[in-house]
C-alpha cells in the first residue's frame, strides 16, 4: 500500500503546473525558497507564492489517500 501511496503522490505532483512542480520538487530536494528563488530567477516571495497552491493540492491529495472508505464507497 505504501508503494501505490507514494506512486500516486509523485503522479499529482507531477500533474502540477510547471511553476508549482519545480518549485515543490527544489522543497523536497531540501532547498530553502531563497535558494530557489536564485535558482529560478525569481523572489523568495514568488516561490512561496507558489508553493502555497501546490501545497494545499497535496494536502487534499493527502486526504484523500489516508481517509478510510465509507460504508457506501465500498459496496
Amino acid at each position: 500500500v505504501r508503494a501505490e501511496t507514494i506512486d500516486r503522490v509523485r503522479a499529482a505532483v507531477a500533474d502540477l503546473p510547471e511553476e508549482q512542480r519545480v518549485v515543490i520538487e527544489h522543497r523536497l530536494a531540501g532547498l530553502t525558497a531563497p535558494s530557489i528563488a536564485d535558482r529560478l530567477g525569481v523572489t523568495a516571495a514568488t516561490v512561496r507564492k507558489r508553493v502555497d497552491p501546490a501545497v494545499g493540492a497535496a494536502d487534499e491529495l493527502v486526504d484523500l489517500l489516508t481517509a478510510r472508505p465509507t460504508r457506501s464507497q465500498d459496496l
